[in-house]
């Protein structure tokens, strides 16, 4: 095992201990993760039902492609992700308020309605955060090169990692009461100077989840490629499958959470728990690697 996929495992550890330590304590932190499972649920049965409905004229052959409704299939696809990212950032933005105390001050988290406040304080700048993610995403990663020249794009992507300081947005706008652009600004001069220019993200330590996932559509998957047909077993693969795919939603959500929230709070002080520290070598420069000293906080009394 390198360097690289040591640290990986070491981050993951790490994440997941933390994650089962708080939720052991503090059970009422499942509460964002639940509701916004259900959410999603919710929308993508919502936007399942005109695509079905289409989907039964095309069978029935009372259907005919055109422009139109090609062009009102990638708008409903678009207002659907907006809507998903929406969703799963107001979430995730409860859990960093209410996990913040534990991580920063060593104190119990806040409660569902204290933490949704900053949520709703800051809906506007959340939201256009995330609009800004999905549909220029992957146009400013590909036109990176291109759109430095120009003065505001400049000014506005900045010397450092457009994903890399993409992920700390989020708690920058609710704890500092930020618009989307000042606390992209920020947190690209804060990486900057913690992990130099342009870091990377390790995506070693992610392998843990998507082994979930894989266990979450494994049930299913088993039933058609051995041919099992049997309505009782179809029935219990499919109850397999939800709950694999449930608890993998909601532990990928604390784990993001809690990721956010301790890069955040190290980019700003460097310092974390000790049993939180390893969760900084996520972002990594070659060049950096090997000079960040963080400062050990209080020992989390729940590790």
């Amino acid at each position: 095992m390198n360097n690289k996929q040591a640290s990986g495992t070491t981050a993951s550890y790490a994440i997941f201990s933390f994650q089962k330590a708080i939720i052991k304590q503090f059970p009422q932190l499942l509460i964002a993760p639940l509701v916004g499972a259900l959410l999603r649920i919710g929308l993508l049965v919502f936007i399942a039902h005109p695509i079905f409905h289409y989907y039964q004229k095309v069978i029935n052959h009372s259907f005919s492609y055109s422009t139109g409704i090609l062009i009102k299939a990638i708008c409903l696809i678009m207002i659907y992700n907006c809507l998903k990212h929406i969703i799963e950032a107001i979430c995730i933005g409860v859990s960093i308020a209410q996990i913040s105390p534990i991580i920063q001050n060593n104190q119990p988290p806040l409660t569902f309605r204290q933490a949704i406040s900053p949520v709703i304080k800051n809906i506007k700048s959340i939201t256009s955060w995330i609009i800004c993610i999905t549909l220029g995403f992957n146009l400013i990663r590909l036109g990176r090169e291109f759109l430095i020249k120009l003065q505001y794009f400049k000014s506005m992507i900045g010397r450092t990692d457009f994903t890399c300081t993409s992920l700390l947005i989020l708690p920058c706008i609710l704890f500092e009461n930020k618009t989307s652009r000042s606390a992209y600004q920020r947190m690209g001069e804060a990486i900057t100077e913690v992990w130099g220019e342009q870091p990377t993200i390790n995506l070693s330590f992610f392998g843990i989840m998507l082994l979930f996932n894989i266990m979450s559509i494994l049930p299913i998957a088993l039933y058609f490629l051995l041919g099992i047909h049997q309505t009782i077993i179809l029935g219990i693969c499919i109850a397999l499958s939800a709950i694999f795919g449930f608890t993998s939603t909601c532990s990928s959500k604390m784990n993001t959470s809690i990721i956010l929230t301790s890069l955040y709070h190290f980019a700003k002080k460097r310092e974390l728990p000790v049993t939180l520290e390893p969760i900084t070598s996520i972002f990594k420069t070659e060049h950096t690697a090997n000079t960040i000293t963080p400062r050990h906080s209080n020992e989390a009394v729940l590790l």
